[in-house]
C-alpha cells in the first residue's frame, strides 16, 4: 500500500497520482491495483508493489519515439504511449523544446534525484525543462520554454511533471474552452480499480465522487500552463 500527501487543488499533483496508479497497474502481472482519495488530502494506492519498486521499473524502461508518440516500454513488455500533446492544443511550450525533449529530461532529473527525495514524493527541486502541469510554478505564466534560456531554474516537482504526463494521457477529464474539470473519488469504500477510476476522474461515477475542481490554462505570450484549481459543484 502506498500513501501520498497532496493538494487537491494542484492539477499536477492529482494527475501524478493518476499516473502512478496507471503505472502500478501495468507493472502487476496478477491482480489489479485500486486507489482512492481521502478528505484528509491523501491518495492511497492499494498495490503489493512498493514505491521504490515502481520507480525502479520505470527507470529500467526503454524509451523511444514513433512518429509523434513517445513510448515507455516497461521491463514486463507493457507499453505506455504518450501523445496527448498532439490532441491537446490547449497546452503548448515556447522556446525550442519538444514534448519528447521534455520527457527525456524529466526522466533524467527524476532518476538523478529520486534517492534524495524526502518523504514527500512531490517535493520541489530546481528543474530546467517541464510541461507546466505543476501549479506551484513560482514564475506564474513564465513556463514551457527551457528556463536555461532565461538563465534561471524553476522550483517545481519533476515527479509531478513526469507522472502527471502519464495521468493526463490515460485518465478522463472534462475539458472546456479555458481548462478542464477533474474529480477526486473516495473514501476507502470507494477504492476503485483502474478502469472505473479512469472514468471517476471526470466526475462521472456516482456516488464515489466527493469533490470536483476546475483548473484554467494561463497564457503569457505563446506559453500556456495549468493554474491552481478551484472547487466546483459536483454534477452527480
Amino acid at each position: 500500500m502506498i500513501n501520498l500527501k497532496l493538494r487537491f487543488d494542484n492539477p499536477g499533483e492529482f494527475l501524478a497520482c493518476c499516473g502512478l496508479f496507471y503505472l502500478s497497474d501495468k507493472l502487476k502481472r496478477e491482480g489489479k491495483s485500486t486507489g482512492f482519495f481521502s478528505s484528509q488530502g491523501n491518495f492511497t494506492l492499494n498495490t503489493p508493489l512498493s514505491l521504490d519498486k515502481i520507480f525502479q521499473q520505470l527507470f529500467a524502461s526503454r524509451r523511444y519515439q514513433q512518429n509523434d508518440t513517445a513510448i515507455i516500454e516497461l521491463p514486463n513488455g507493457e507499453k505506455i504511449q504518450l501523445n496527448w500533446w498532439e490532441k491537446l492544443r490547449a497546452l503548448k511550450w515556447g522556446g525550442h523544446n519538444t514534448p519528447h525533449d521534455i520527457l527525456d529530461r524529466l526522466f533524467e532529473k527524476v532518476h538523478q534525484i529520486y534517492n534524495f527525495i524526502p518523504s514527500n514524493l512531490f517535493h520541489r527541486t530546481d528543474v530546467t525543462t517541464y510541461f507546466g502541469l505543476d501549479a506551484r510554478n513560482p514564475l506564474g505564466g513564465e513556463v514551457g520554454y527551457s528556463p536555461r534560456d532565461a538563465r534561471r531554474q524553476i522550483a517545481i516537482s519533476p515527479v509531478v511533471e513526469l507522472l502527471g504526463a502519464i495521468g493526463l494521457q490515460y485518465f478522463s477529464l472534462r475539458w472546456s474552452k479555458d481548462g478542464f474539470h477533474y474529480a477526486t473519488w473516495g473514501e476507502e469504500k470507494y477504492s476503485l480499480p483502474l478502469k472505473i477510476a479512469q472514468v471517476a476522474s471526470a466526475g462521472l461515477i456516482e456516488p464515489a465522487v466527493f469533490q470536483e475542481f476546475k483548473t484554467t490554462i494561463s497564457t503569457v505570450g505563446s506559453v500556456k500552463l495549468l493554474s491552481w484549481a478551484t472547487p466546483t459543484p459536483s454534477r452527480v
